[in-house]
């Protein structure tokens, strides 16, 4: 399924991370998405049992932080089973999870070999009132999901 190799790999019979968001996404995606590429910045999360491949980027308002994961959606839906404010939704064809939290919001998106999270945080360095971080992050996650590797 990966165009590429994954740049780590985990020692599970989990499938192969089949989207990396720091090699996949173009400098030209990351300002569609409305953040800066030069602040591209790589994070990963090897562990024996699953893979997470991580990339965050910064804007004036807001990080994101976007992971791959081989972790199935559904194990991220029981992780979040008792948050009361996480929330069901669907980013085009895809089941998805918003969770919001004090000072960010995460959405959670199925995938073929697991799932995709992004993760958006107001900053700290921002120079005006970022809206909630909540807000719009559907539409970044409908984006991501159109830059993402056919059959990902």
């Amino acid at each position: 399924m990966p165009t590429n190799t994954p740049r780590i790999t985990d020692d599970s019979t989990r499938p192969q991370v089949g989207f990396d968001p720091c090699a996949d996404l173009s400098d030209g995606q990351i300002r569609q998405l409305g953040y800066q590429p030069d602040t591209r910045r790589k994070t990963d999360y090897p562990a024996q049992d699953y893979t997470f491949l991580s990339c965050s980027f910064k804007s004036t308002d807001y990080l994101i932080s976007i992971s791959s994961g081989n972790i199935t959606f559904d194990e991220e839906v029981k992780k979040e089973s008792g948050n009361a404010t996480s929330a069901p939704t669907t980013i085009d064809g895809r089941r998805a999870l918003t969770i919001p939290h004090d000072q960010a919001c995460s959405l959670a998106m199925q995938t073929t070999y697991g799932m995709v999270i992004l993760t958006r945080q107001t900053s700290s360095f921002g120079t005006k009132t970022s809206a909630p971080p909540c807000e719009g992050i559907e539409d970044t996650a409908r984006m991501i999901s159109q830059f993402m590797p056919k059959g990902a």
